[in-house]
């Protein structure tokens, strides 16, 4: 006599438990999507990025791309941007390391043959994590090149306003505390109107503590200019690229001589 029994299968149960180890698989993908940094989707290839930059992190070779597509997609809006055929100009990468505020800067020539055109591109990273210096809205520019840098005829190309070079230049003034080797011409960037829009102070006087002023020489306006200039040179920027004004701290403030003498009021 066959004493074995019959196990009964309940489809029911097993669908049931099915569901509930397809839910969990789900869930526990959708929170690692969470915590984990989000990717940007890779749009096209710059050739020989992470072979000319050192050190670049791959988000950041993704951000660059990015704004690379950006750009060419904002001047060519009825056109399919390529994926390929993005190259570095030769001899146009500018790469710097500032020890002090830990960051790391490069600037460069992006160029396109098949569509004969270029950008610059700018991008400002750091390996300390969480630097202060450092926010993810301003760490990047894709930019429009000046009529002297152009190796291809003139196709009007227009800026996107959202990354423009004037918050990278912001960024690494901020970080380096830029001024004068001898100390008395300051340049900070401030925001101005109802558009907060980003402009450059050059001071070319300097007051004291307490908002007492003394003259500086003739020429002090000509040397926050040139000064100024080989900063932006220093980035990869000329003094059209960004938007700057003058100021002297003796329009605001009581002057005094070379002898100590109120000479204003």
């Amino acid at each position: 006599m066959n004493n074995e029994q019959k196990v009964r299968v309940d489809p029911i149960k097993i669908a049931a438990v099915i569901i509930q180890v397809l839910f969990i698989i789900v869930a526990i993908v959708s929170i690692r999507q969470i915590l984990e940094p989000k990717r940007i989707m890779l749009e096209v290839d710059v050739a020989g990025l992470n072979q000319e930059v050192p050190g670049l992190p791959d988000f950041g070779r993704d951000e660059i791309e990015f704004y690379v597509y950006r750009a060419v997609s904002h001047n060519n809006p009825t056109n399919q941007v390529i994926k390929n055929g993005f190259s570095i100009r030769e001899g146009s990468l500018i790469s710097k390391y500032y020890e002090d505020a830990n960051i790391n800067y490069v600037n460069f020539i992006v160029d396109i043959p098949s569509i004969e055109q270029s950008y610059r591109a700018a991008y400002v990273w750091s390996d300390k994590k969480n630097n202060e210096y450092i926010s993810p809205n301003v760490n990047v520019a894709v930019t429009c090149l000046n009529e002297d840098e152009m190796i291809y005829d003139d196709f009007g190309c227009k800026n996107d306003s959202m990354y423009s070079a004037q918050t990278v230049v912001a960024l690494i003034m901020r970080a380096i505390n830029y001024r004068l080797e001898d100390n008395s011409l300051v340049m900070e960037p401030e925001y101005y109107g109802e558009d907060r829009d980003l402009r450059v102070k050059l001071y070319y006087s300097e007051c004291d503590t307490t908002c007492f002023c003394r003259k500086v020489e003739e020429d002090g306006k000509n040397q926050a200019l040139a000064s100024f200039d080989d900063f932006m040179v220093g980035l990869g920027y000329s003094l059209e690229d960004v938007a700057f004004y003058f100021y002297n701290c003796e329009d605001e403030a009581r002057v005094i001589n070379e002898y100590g003498e109120l000479v204003n009021q």
